[in-house]
């Protein structure tokens, strides 16, 4: 169906370059759930969006970061609506006591994404810490590991075990079985999603001071230094040594889960859009 048969509507559009097709009467959106405008100059933004109804960035980095590079008058289309997350269902589930304190990273196993900095805090403990590392470089599991992949594993010292890449189906599950999920980025990220999804499954957050992750983790959860292992390892350690201390902020991640389920977040893009 061409476009021209459409009842009119807001087009939400994951690229900049989408912006210039989009016809009257229908609105053109930018969902920028990322930094999309990196390459942009102030002056080929102007050009290319000159026509966007609304800018919607996933976190205020992300709207900071698109106001760079706009011209000063697109700057009032800009609006911010966080990611959501499945709303977890009931009370928050109980944990059973278990003897060692399961700390699990999920992400692409790369330098950026500092799964290294999880790596070097659990080998300096002393703690019955366990560490599971779950990814790939890429997004296949059968990919051959690279440098990077392989060196991790020789540091990790049997403290840490590693499970490739897996399907999104099973997050939920490898979710649910960590006490604590280490986000250790070293660069600037929007929004990530793994943040409100361990909440929602019951584990404590940590993750880097950088970036979109602030907003993402709120008050219910720990930041440290980027790249900082020493910081790392004291989060862990004190949280290892206090089951009052680990119940304390299950509860206000799984509150803040169900605080910002898609249903909530759909109303707050509405209203960006009205």
């Amino acid at each position: 169906m061409a476009q021209d048969d459409w009842d009119p509507s807001y087009l939400l559009c994951h690229a900049p370059q989408l912006i210039p097709l989009v016809r009257n009467p229908h609105l053109a959106v930018l969902y920028a759930h990322n930094n999309v405008l990196e390459t942009y100059t102030q002056r080929e933004a102007g050009r290319v969006l000159g026509r966007c109804y609304r800018i919607v960035c996933v976190s205020e980095y992300t709207a900071a970061r698109a106001s760079a590079r706009l011209p000063r008058h697109l700057h009032d289309v800009i609006r911010v609506v966080p990611n959501g997350v499945d709303r977890p269902d009931g009370d928050l589930p109980r944990r059973g006591i278990s003897d060692q304190l399961r700390v699990v990273f999920l992400g692409r196993v790369i330098p950026e994404k500092g799964p290294h900095v999880v790596v070097e805090a659990v080998s300096h403990l002393q703690k019955c810490i366990h560490l599971t590392v779950v990814g790939s470089a890429g997004f296949s599991a059968g990919d051959a590991l690279t440098t990077y992949e392989r060196r991790l594993r020789v540091s990790a010292h049997r403290r840490a075990s590693f499970v490739p890449f897996q399907v999104r189906s099973r997050v939920p599950e490898i979710l649910s079985g960590a006490d604590v999920v280490v986000i250790p980025s070293l660069i600037p990220e929007a929004f990530p999603l793994v943040a409100l999804e361990a909440m929602a499954a019951g584990a404590v957050v940590i993750a880097s001071d950088i970036g979109g992750l602030p907003e993402a983790v709120g008050d219910a959860g720990f930041l440290f230094p980027p790249g900082d292992a020493s910081v790392l390892a004291e989060v862990l350690e004190g949280l290892a040594s206090s089951q009052q201390l680990m119940e304390k902020y299950r509860q206000l991640g799984y509150a803040r889960a169900q605080s910002m389920d898609w249903s909530v977040i759909s109303r707050r893009l509405e209203e960006a859009l009205a």
